[in-house]
């Protein structure tokens, strides 16, 4: 299974309607497509079986909120059970040729065999990520605006205001708890408030 992601603009309604339009566009067929659960969808990898292509596979895409204006598109791809029938196929043919032709068929068994192996690595691993990345890519990713820096006040405010190197550094280390998961937002602002008291 190859997986990846995306963050987009939109609600996930939005999203969902995008991505469906991706998934089309990158050459797949949408099963369904419903606001809130996982986009169902097939798609082959282009070209033909004379060049190790036009493999199939199954795929969903999964669209979480990111907030009130954007969305989180995870897809994931898989081949399809279609995929091993054949190859399965191709290595019972191979067999039922060497016991026909035990001598003349040997090499080409093992080379069958092979092969098989091959595309069935080849087909789960960087096959299946090319089709991932392949609707991925056609999303629009979130732009990602940077955040204005506050205007600097005057130099003589500047020098009145100036908290100490010791709160500061609090500040910074209080900040990082935060973002890292272990203070919740209220106990980070309450913290925030008692350190800025000291200034």
């Amino acid at each position: 299974m190859a997986k990846s992601s995306v963050v987009v603009e939109g609600d996930i309604g939005a999203a969902t309607r995008l991505c469906a339009d991706a998934i089309k566009a990158a050459g797949g067929t949408v099963a369904s497509s419903v606001p809130g659960e996982p986009i169902r969808f097939s798609i082959k990898r282009p070209g033909s079986w004379r060049d190790n292509r036009n493999t199939p596979y199954d795929g969903a895409a999964r669209i979480s909120a990111v907030n009130a204006a954007q969305s989180r598109v995870d897809v994931e791809t898989t081949l399809a059970g279609i995929f091993y029938v054949y190859m399965g196929l191709t290595v019972v043919g191979c067999l039922l040729l060497t016991a026909l032709f035990w001598y003349g068929f040997i090499l080409p068994l093992i080379f069958a065999i092979i092969a098989c192996i091959y595309l069935t690595v080849m087909a789960q691993g960087s096959w299946a990520q090319a089709m991932a990345d392949a609707v991925v890519s056609r999303l629009t990713p979130a732009a990602h605006v940077a955040p204005q820096p506050p205007p600097s006040p005057p130099p003589a405010a500047a020098a009145a205001h100036a908290p100490s190197a010791s709160v500061m550094e609090d500040l910074k280390k209080l900040g990082e708890l935060h973002s890292s998961g272990v203070l919740t937002d209220a106990e980070f602002e309450g913290k925030k408030a008692e350190l800025l008291k000291r200034v």
